[in-house]
């Protein structure tokens, strides 16, 4: 028995085999059928390529983890195939590596997190790393800044943000150096300005520049954050930020 091929069978005549080539009735039915063909070919591509894109923002969830005296909650992404994966990875690896530093049983700690920014194809994660050891003077904390492009699940850097050739490091320099001053912030020694392991997230409106306890500070003054306006900003950095 022949089977039939494709184009059997998106022929108008192998579905209405009763009618006359040269009908006019026939020809206006085959228009008709290739029309309708046409529309769910259309539709059909419609779907794939709706399918086949990236959202804007990221489903993100929180994975729990317990064990001895650790309690670990980081945030998984949902949805996103191969780059939701690579970024799931990545902050997983950062919540192991706290996890091995701290399996002694004097030793006890957490971490948490939150998402402040989630748009425009940007995934901005900040983790908090606490832990504390038995008979220290006080607990001790790290934060640790995520930003993703959720379209190739890439981690970004600073300059990521800025557009190509921008000279983004003066002007983010001589901003916080301002704020500094400005906030009358005593310092352990004197702060060089942005450096090329910067670290940094990013929120709705400000890119967040921050420096670790004793970094530059006493352990009093906590996190040093220095919100920098991304309209401090504008023509240098990536427009989807402050749009």
């Amino acid at each position: 028995m022949r089977v039939k091929q494709e184009a059997d069978i998106l022929d108008p005549q192998n579905i209405f085999p009763d009618m006359n080539v040269g009908d006019g009735a026939y020809m206006n039915l085959c228009w008709k059928w290739l029309l309708l063909v046409g529309v769910i070919c259309a539709a059909a591509a419609g779907c794939f390529l709706l399918s086949s894109q990236v959202p804007p923002t990221a489903t993100i969830a929180p994975r729990v983890e317990t064990g001895g005296n650790l309690t670990l909650i980081y945030p998984q992404v949902e949805g996103l195939g191969s780059k939701g994966d690579k970024i799931n990875q990545t902050i997983a690896r950062e919540v192991a590596g706290f996890s091995l530093q701290h399996q002694a049983p004097d030793h006890s700690g957490q971490v948490g997190y939150k998402v402040v920014f989630n748009r425009n194809h940007l995934l901005s994660v900040r983790l908090r790393e606490s832990f504390y050891v038995q008979h220290a003077a006080h607990p001790m904390s790290y934060q640790r800044g995520f930003t993703f492009d959720t379209k190739t699940g890439d981690l970004l850097r600073l300059e990521d943000l800025f557009q190509p050739g921008a000279n983004f490091r003066s002007r983010l320099d001589e901003l916080a150096k301002q704020q500094l001053a400005q906030r009358r912030i005593i310092l352990l020694k004197p702060y060089p300005g942005i450096s090329d392991q910067q670290e940094f997230y990013l929120t709705d409106g400000a890119l967040i520049i921050y420096y670790q306890l004793y970094e530059y500070t006493a352990y009093v003054y906590g996190f040093i954050e220095l919100p920098i306006p991304y309209e401090q900003l504008a023509g240098l950095i990536r427009p989807e930020l402050i749009r």
